[in-house]
């Protein structure tokens, strides 16, 4: 079962929308496989838990964090009124990936086990190259962005292809650095995974890739010589220039912009600043939530940067509590149903296009805090197992998924395509139960060494 929970729930999601679109004849219910799968995980793992008493393992402050996040949430659902179905397409959202956080905690893996479950993430993440390269230059080969480009996922998803390729990089990068993957293979598997990235545009792919071979390379700083340094440095130069000579051979005639040019231009980071004019607030709103700005740019969206200020602009100081705790889970992105009151928040000023924009505006500041401290501590518990064995290997690659990861959440938004959060949630998980494990190991090793030499003196005695 520690094998099929999680691997069902991530071989579903890897091929289900490939397989929707290649096969329209397919019912439309398929595409709820998914969350069936993980609905059979959380009852199989939650009664495990409890059955075993495993519940004790989760460490409290991830509990304690947990248990915060759901008081926010409960209270911007009341405090705004939300109406049942669009609460629960928010839960669906926000909870759907705690079964897959709790399987590690309710089953006990291996080093064994986890190169296993490694290799069948990079088999799957293989098999986005030639779908890639089949979309980019057969499929689509008529359409001159790379926006196309998305693998296996659903229509949008290029961006999400990028960041899981750039994080299998991470981990095998990690691997080679501790010398249980040769640094022959680990070349081409890496240059094999970043292919798509550079075909599908993704012009935040070489900054995603420095950020995070920066944090494996802090993870295992003790372990490293300077040659290594080095060698990592020039790997990495040599992989984000061969990134920028492939986007301009595709994309740098077309598009009449240069990879450079384009990375320097305001737009690129999606800061820039115009006129701006009031939106006018949805009229069924039972709060008057915004006094929300559009930049006056015709039907563009507001810029990624610009769209963190939207929230404080609309709620401060006159609505300062839905600030805090915002406009309730789905409240602000759910179509399902009676449709969320303020869905123009998201289809007319383009606000919830990044993960922690979507926060603020549904679960507000203290919801965001709260899931950056989720994340900071995961980082944290991987930094620390990254030097202790036989996982540190894994636990100094996670470090580096970690840091792009949050890059992430102000980059697109995680919650759309549900491959990179459950990817996160299991891993995670992983690294938290041996680190809790490996620190109650610790203990146990103290207790005992103090007890025999407590009896040794007592026998000198």
């Amino acid at each position: 079962m520690r094998f099929l929970l999680p691997l069902a729930a991530l071989v579903a999601v890897f091929l289900i929308e490939f397989l929707i679109h290649h096969f329209p004849e397919l019912p439309s219910r398929v595409s709820y496989l998914p969350d069936a799968i993980v609905g059979a995980v959380a009852a199989l793992v939650i009664a495990r838990l409890v059955v075993t008493r495993r519940i004790g393992a989760i460490p409290p402050r991830y509990l304690l964090v947990f248990f915060g996040f759901m008081y926010v949430v409960i209270s911007g659902t009341l405090l705004n009124q939300v109406s049942p179905d669009v609460t629960v397409a928010g839960i669906r959202s926000y909870f759907k990936y705690v079964p897959l956080f709790l399987i590690p905690f309710a089953y006990t893996y291996s080093q064994r086990d986890l190169n296993v479950l490694l290799w069948v993430i990079v088999l799957l993440a293989l098999i986005q190259i030639p779908v890639a390269i089949h979309q980019r230059f057969v499929e689509y080969s008529w359409l001159m962005t790379g926006d196309v480009v998305t693998g296996t996922f659903a229509v949008g998803a290029s961006g999400t292809l990028s960041i899981l390729l750039v994080c299998c990089a991470l981990v095998v990068a990690s691997y080679a650095l501790s010398g249980r993957l040769s640094n022959v293979w680990a070349a081409f598997l890496s240059v094999l995974l970043l292919l798509p990235t550079a075909i599908n545009e993704t012009k935040i792919t070489p900054i995603l890739l420095t950020i995070g071979a920066v944090g494996v390379l802090f993870a295992k700083r003790h372990a490293l010589a300077m040659r290594h340094v080095v060698a990592a440095g020039i790997a990495i130069l040599l992989l984000a220039g061969a990134f920028g000579v492939l986007y301009d051979i595709i994309y740098g005639k077309t598009e009449g912009v240069s990879y450079a040019k384009a990375m320097s231009s305001e737009q690129a980071y999606g800061y820039y600043r115009a006129e701006t004019r009031t939106v006018r607030p949805n009229a069924e709103a039972r709060v008057l939530a915004a006094r929300a700005k559009q930049l006056a740019l015709g039907s563009k969206a507001v810029a990624r940067f610009d769209s963190l200020l939207l929230p404080f602009e609309s709620f401060f100081p006159k609505y300062a509590v839905h600030l805090l705790v915002g406009l309730g889970v789905g409240n602000a992105t759910s179509t399902f149903g009676s449709r969320a009151n303020y869905l123009y928040i998201k289809e007319e000023l383009g606000g919830t296009a990044t993960t922690l924009t979507q926060l603020i505006w549904e679960c507000g500041v203290l919801g965001a805090i709260f899931y950056l401290a989720f994340f900071a501590m995961v980082t944290k518990d991987a930094l620390v197992l990254s030097r202790r064995e036989p996982w540190s290997s894994f636990a100094a690659g996670w470090v580096g998924v970690c840091l792009v990861l949050f890059v992430t959440l102000f980059y697109q938004s995680i919650f759309v395509t549900p491959v990179l959060p459950m990817l996160f949630s299991f891993f995670s998980g992983l690294v938290i139960s041996k680190r809790a494990s490996s620190f109650n190991d610790a203990l146990l090793a103290e207790k005992t060494s103090r007890a025999r030499s407590l009896n040794a003196t007592m026998n000198r005695t």
